[in-house]
């Protein structure tokens, strides 16, 4: 599957609201990928992997969108610690690579959401002051 492919489909998820259930021409559509559990590996949120192809827990895809059209696709990932290299091979969000993902993910932007994280992990219960 080729990166292209996912970018056709959150095309095609835009043209398909505009006709059939979305009446504004300007907004966002916002996907959160699934969370890390230490019960069970990690399965990416199927519809998430299915519209961005990314793999990785805790990751939020913005696409804006403006008179019918994506004018911006962003990618917000948690802002980990050092503790995450030591559990993971490499840190796929890590900033030294996101030159690279930008081109591969065929997005916009890269940014971090909140603060740095204090563990290698995040869960979908959190205050806001944490995330």
């Amino acid at each position: 599957m080729q990166n292209i492919d996912f970018k056709n489909r959150r095309r095609l998820l835009l043209k398909n609201l505009l006709e059939r259930e979305y009446s504004e021409e300007d907004g966002v559509i916002l996907l959160f990928a699934n969370f890390e559990n230490e019960y069970s590996d990690f399965l990416q949120e199927s519809s998430f992997f299915y519209l961005t192809g990314i793999e990785e827990p805790a990751i939020a895809f913005a696409s804006y969108f403006e008179k019918g059209s994506i004018i911006k696709e962003v990618v917000y990932v948690p802002y980990y610690n050092k503790q995450k290299q030591l559990w993971c091979d490499e840190d796929y969000f890590a900033p030294n690579n996101w030159d690279l993902l930008l081109s591969k993910l065929l997005v916009d932007e890269i940014k971090y959401i909140g603060k740095q994280c204090k563990s290698f992990t995040y869960t979908p219960f959190f205050t806001t002051d944490k995330y």
